[in-house]
């Protein structure tokens, strides 16, 4: 139970509380309310933490500034997959619902395990019947791997809100692609406000664009004219008056008829108070260069003629002045987040200035990472390449590429996160290598995007050792692709009276294809232990050779594979074991006994080529004591894969083509055909 446990409660602040389990600041499970309340400073710290400011499973909270509360889960827990920090502000639950109010700088932190989705909902989580209305939710963060720093929703409903600006370094203006405003995993999103976000679907009158907040990091959080959430939301009954007691709606655009606006501030009339400027940016990001089209709205009493000045680099120095320049447009040519200003000279009213920073943000396409760059941001050039592939991630948005130059490159105290469609390709995967630093204990990447994908790299040395979710020793793999990667020497070892599963992988989507899993090993100090080399629950792995990885508990199961879920196809798992059985060889086992694979070779496999297209006899390597995984002349795997989609024109783990006979091979290599002459004797 938080700092207060609630019946009714008006006009009141909530300050500087901590609970040990939920509602740091307010606890309600019954049918109270909380109205023109300020609830500050408060914590919830506790294994699984939920309401660092509000815990609530019933009854209304209105008209109220949630601020700077924390939601934090305990550094000596396990931390297991349940145990997940959330709702930094305000957590709902059952009937409970949140109106006409602001959460603004909120935090839910998970420091032990790195995972995605290790917060929920920095500022607000919603599951159930919850339902928020009306509310700002701006300025909340939930991590690097936190699924959702405005909101989390699974259950429930989120309507006429604004939730923008929630990411890292809010404070210092700094603007990060690394953030989702709204994570839905469930529930109805509606009639938003929510630029970059992650919804399962696109819902009615959202929109994703600025909200022309009048000034965000001054804290001014009403709307500047021409903001895209006045008159935009849809009529809620009993929603008749803003965050500030002003009635709704006010007629904040030239409509003939007023609508309620999004947000918990309504907007004044055009035609009323002092000056107002804002501007909108008709496409505020581009790739290498943006061409913005850019429109000046102006509102206020007796505005008479208007000049605009508009700043595009942030000197504060006009680059286009004039009374026609209400609308222009502007060629960003130069990779950045740019600040543009305008000012506008009324002759009867005075005159406003507006600076947004990162109005425009030009990514680069492609970044680099090298030991010869000078490490200046953003990378996008190889003069100004990185060592450090977790900066570069930090600038990378969507579709972006990053080359790797040949070298072994560290990753030092936690895991390269890609929840964006990133692309990280390597020059050669037999010279370029992304490799655990020796003093850390660390896997490499967490891969939680469908376009994230590591490709033509050694991925090795990850060791994760940890009390609880020793889970993948290189990858934990939620989607994505890796392809023609070398995965090796890589360990998960759970301790104590915990589960240690996937040496190299641990994957519950995505796809492995054409790479060579070998030498990895999972553990545990007295627990089970599964997938020496892959534990894979859902995804699919193709054309990989999968050899000479372990289980270290002689109860754990599949030494090269454990599947209990997803689908295996042209792979070969051969020389994998569990140290300590009565029968050591397990290349590929299943939950259920069942397995889920189809032309591949494996000793588990039931010989049937002419209908699974199994094998189970010896793949026949060129020389395994060496390492050489190629395939001989007379391998059973030659020409016996199944054709996928890409096979024809895909490429094997060298980079060679995929089918160089009738059908591809089955394994990472594709074979190189012998040549013979023929002589004709006459």
């Amino acid at each position: 139970m938080g700092g207060f446990c609630v019946r009714r409660w008006h006009n009141c602040v909530g300050a500087a509380n901590s609970a040990s389990c939920n509602g740091g600041g307010i606890y309600m499970s019954g049918n109270g309310l909380v109205s023109n309340a300020v609830v500050s400073l408060n914590d919830a710290v506790y294994a699984i933490p939920f309401g660092g400011g509000v815990y609530a499973t019933a009854g209304i909270i209105t008209h109220s500034m949630i601020a700077s509360n924390l939601t934090e889960s305990s550094g000596n827990s396990y931390g297991g997959t349940g145990q997940t920090p959330s709702g930094g502000g305000v957590y709902l639950a059952g009937t409970a619902q949140l109106h006409n109010s602001i959460v603004f700088g909120n935090r839910a932190v998970h420091s032990y395990q790195y995972r995605m989705g290790e917060t929920l909902g920095a500022g607000v989580f919603i599951s159930a019947s919850a339902k928020v209305y009306h509310s700002t939710i701006v300025g909340n963060y939930g991590g690097e791997r936190g699924y959702g720093d405005g909101v989390y929703i699974s259950g429930g409903e989120l309507k006429n809100s604004i939730v923008s600006h929630n990411f890292s370094g809010f404070d210092s203006g700094d603007y990060t692609v690394n953030h989702y405003n709204v994570w839905q995993a469930g529930g109805t999103v509606s009639y938003n406000v929510l630029p970059r976000s992650h919804l399962i679907a696109p819902g009615v009158g959202n929109v994703a664009a600025d909200p022309g907040f009048v000034n965000v990091y001054a804290g001014d959080l009403s709307l500047g004219p021409g903001s895209p959430a006045i008159d935009a939301a849809t009529v809620i009954a009993g929603m008749d008056s803003d965050f500030s007691g002003v009635a709704r709606p006010l007629n904040g655009s030239d409509a003939e008829s007023a609508l309620p606006d999004m947000g918990a501030l309504e907007a004044q009339p055009l035609d009323a108070g002092p000056l107002r400027i804002n501007f909108t940016v008709a496409q505020e990001d581009g790739f290498d260069s943006l061409s913005a089209a850019l429109q000046a709205h102006v509102a206020g009493e007796s505005l008479g003629s208007l000049v605009y000045h508009w700043d595009f680099d942030g000197d504060g120095v006009a680059d286009i002045t004039g009374s026609d320049k209400a609308t222009v447009s502007h060629l960003f040519d130069t990779v950045g987040y740019h600040d543009i200003g305008l000012k506008v000279v009324s002759s009867g009213a005075g005159e406003a200035t507006i600076v947004k920073r990162a109005a425009a943000r030009v990514h680069p396409s492609v970044l680099y990472l090298s030991d010869a760059g000078t490490s200046e941001a953003p990378y996008n050039t190889p003069d100004k390449a990185s060592a450090t592939l977790q900066d570069i991630v930090n600038w990378a948005d969507d579709n972006a590429e990053i080359r790797v130059a040949p070298g072994a490159y560290k990753i030092t105290t936690k895991p390269v996160t890609l929840r964006r469609g990133i692309k990280v390709v390597g020059s050669d995967n037999t010279t370029t290598a992304i490799e655990r630093a020796p003093a850390s204990t660390t896997r490499l990447f967490i891969m939680a995007h469908a376009g994230a994908e590591l490709s033509n790299l050694t991925l090795r040395n990850g060791n994760w050792s940890k009390a609880g979710m020793a889970y993948g020793g290189a990858v934990w793999m939620l989607n994505g692709l890796i392809d023609r990667c070398i995965v090796t020497n890589n360990n998960v070892h759970g301790q104590p009276n915990q589960l240690g599963h996937g040496g190299a992988i641990y994957m519950s989507g995505g796809t492995v294809r054409n790479s060579l899993i070998s030498r990895n090993s999972s553990g545990s100090s007295n627990s089970d232990s599964h997938g020496g080399g892959v534990y894979m629950s859902g995804g699919q792995i193709e054309h990989c050779t999968i050899v000479s990885n372990r289980v270290t508990k002689s109860a754990g199961l599949g030494g090269g594979v454990y599947q209990a879920g997803g689908t295996i196809v042209n792979t070969i798992a051969y020389y994998n074991w569990i140290a300590g059985a009565a029968v050591p060889v397990r290349n590929i086992q299943a939950a259920s006994g069942k397995l889920n694979v189809g032309n591949s070779c494996a000793t588990e496999l039931a010989y049937d080529p002419e209908g699974t297209g199994n094998i189970n006899g010896d793949p026949q390597f060129v020389n395994p004591g060496k390492s050489d995984w190629r395939l001989a002349q007379d391998s059973p795997c030659i020409n016996a894969a199944v054709m996928l989609p890409w096979s024809a024109d895909g490429y094997d783990i060298t980079s060679g083509p995929r089918r160089r006979g009738v059908r591809a091979d089955i394994g990472a290599y594709e074979t190189q055909r012998m040549r013979t002459t023929v002589l004709l004797l006459r």
